[in-house]
């Protein structure tokens, strides 16, 4: 587990079959589908402002699945970052990744669609 809040995070969950995306232990929005079935998956997180709020989406196979909203946005780290691993590198993933992307602004849904299609 990620002992601070700082930071932000797409995470599996060893203990059950989502994905989350967001800040653990403060607001995640943690995907409905079984991500964790052997078969690969297209997985997207976003986060965008919606007034005073933050709204994180999470994204399976080119569908939004789930959304979460709270006064939390992007914070300053102290850590590193990492890919699939925690930044201190525990907390392994334990499968493949593949075409990591990463944007300095929200996706569109059409955005993220085509990207799971290969359109983009």
């Amino acid at each position: 587990m990620w002992d601070k809040s700082d930071g932000i995070g797409l995470m599996m969950d060893y203990n059950s079959t989502s994905v989350s995306f967001g800040h653990y232990g403060i607001v995640c929005a943690t995907s409905k589908a079984n991500v964790q079935d052997d078969q690969w998956h297209h997985v997207a997180g976003t986060m965008r402002q919606s007034g005073s709020d933050y709204v994180y989406s999470i994204y399976v196979d080119g569908k939004l699945d789930n959304t979460a909203t709270n006064s939390m946005g992007l914070t300053p780290t102290e850590h590193s970052w990492a890919i699939g691993a925690r930044y201190d590198g525990s907390w392994g993933y334990r499968g493949l990744v593949e075409d990591v992307r990463i944007y300095d602004r929200a996706l569109s849904a059409p955005e993220i669609q085509a990207i799971d299609t290969g359109q983009k």
